[in-house]
């Protein structure tokens, strides 16, 4: 309880966002979520590209995702995070909107509980801020999503560990340096990789990841750099979809 209620007075926002896709969570996500919880009575973890198919890109789902950052929190700060998932979109505004409509979900359904710790009284906080903070690493292209929410008070930080989410599936899929695996997640997260290892879906993946790496080594000795195209439809006859199983990695 004295743990809960001292966030209480110490939070200068009552919700703070980290979005991510977590493939999968490492130490360097670790530092964003914690310093979101010091910032914020609560967290609403984003977790992106929720339902995409399975590839060594995407191994894990979103629920496998959110149990993995769940393990690498302390027990009393598990209930301050609620998991929000998101699908991948063609367009930015359509991902934007469910983002927006995700954390809204999570907004109300937390608030009730920050409300009952509160006691309803925000004298006690030392402050009367409700307002969201959005709390990121700039990366790449790919953090560009930290300036679509203007409406959102934004905190960036700096590397807090040079693991990334890359490195750390080569890592896993080759299985052969452990050590490296470890430096780079949290330790409960690198015992629940260890046993999804022996699942049947991980050789599958890891199988298709060494086909991956061969099939980018023999291009890199190209004196071009090489451009593949694919080409794709969908054949819709008589309110049917045709489905074809690949027979061939990737995606066999």
């Amino acid at each position: 309880f004295w743990a809960t209620r001292w966030h209480y007075i110490r939070a200068m926002h009552e919700f703070a966002v980290l979005i991510g896709r977590f493939q999968p969570f490492h130490n360097g996500h670790l530092a964003l979520l914690q310093h979101a919880l010091s910032e914020a009575l609560h967290c609403i973890v984003v977790i992106g590209s929720a339902f995409h198919a399975r590839s060594p890109r995407h191994p894990f789902d979103w629920q496998q995702r959110a149990d993995m950052i769940r393990r690498a929190l302390p027990a009393a700060d598990r209930e301050r995070v609620t998991f929000m998932p998101v699908r991948d979109h063609h367009a930015d505004a359509p991902w934007i909107a469910e983002v927006k409509q995700a954390v809204a979900n999570a907004h109300k359904a937390a608030a009730t509980a920050i409300r009952a710790v509160s006691t309803g009284s925000t004298a006690a906080t030392g402050s009367t801020s409700t307002s969201v903070l959005l709390v990121g690493h700039r990366k790449d292209a790919t953090t560009a999503y930290l300036d679509w929410f203007p409406e959102w008070e934004l905190t960036t930080l700096s590397v807090a560990s040079a693991a990334t989410a890359r490195a750390a599936r080569n890592a896993l899929f080759l299985a052969t340096d452990d050590d490296a695996l470890r430096a780079m997640v949290p330790p409960p997260v690198f015992d629940f990789l260890a046993i999804w290892r022996d699942e049947r879906t991980f050789a599958a993946l890891q199988e298709e990841w060494t086909m991956l790496q061969n099939y980018r080594a023999t291009w890199a000795v190209a004196p071009w750099p090489p451009t593949l195209v694919t080409v794709d439809c969908v054949v819709k006859c008589n309110d049917h979809v045709l489905l074809i199983r690949r027979g061939e990695a990737p995606g066999k």
